[in-house]
């Protein structure tokens, strides 16, 4: 039995490669996480590195894992709240990633629609 608990503005996965819908769960949860960019052609020359914290890291105040690589994130491009705009990941608003982070554990189920 699942409950609503609440809804958030987000960017999904766009341009093939969407953001896995359905029902998931927190695998892992970082602040201020390392990003280690995958070795996919979409990385470019940043594919394989790993880029600590910091304004050229695009994983913003918290990460939370939900699968196979993709996860949820803080993200200081706000204008793509509301668009099909990351390579798969759910990115939302720095203070609501924060707020989420603190009411989940690992293990508490998601849905994405």
């Amino acid at each position: 039995n699942l409950k609503l608990v609440k809804e958030y503005g987000v960017a999904v996965g766009g341009g093939g490669y969407s953001t896995p819908t359905g029902l998931h769960s927190i695998q892992d949860k970082q602040v201020d996480p390392t990003w280690n960019v995958p070795t996919s052609s979409w990385a470019g020359d940043l594919a394989g590195q790993s880029i600590p914290p910091g304004p050229s890291n695009p994983l913003k105040a918290r990460w939370m894992g939900i699968y196979d690589g993709a996860g949820i994130h803080g993200t200081d491009d706000t204008g793509s709240i509301g668009s099909a705009a990351s390579h798969g990941c759910v990115r939302m608003y720095i203070d609501d990633v924060i707020e989420l982070f603190d009411r989940v554990e690992v293990g508490t189920p998601i849905y994405i629609q």
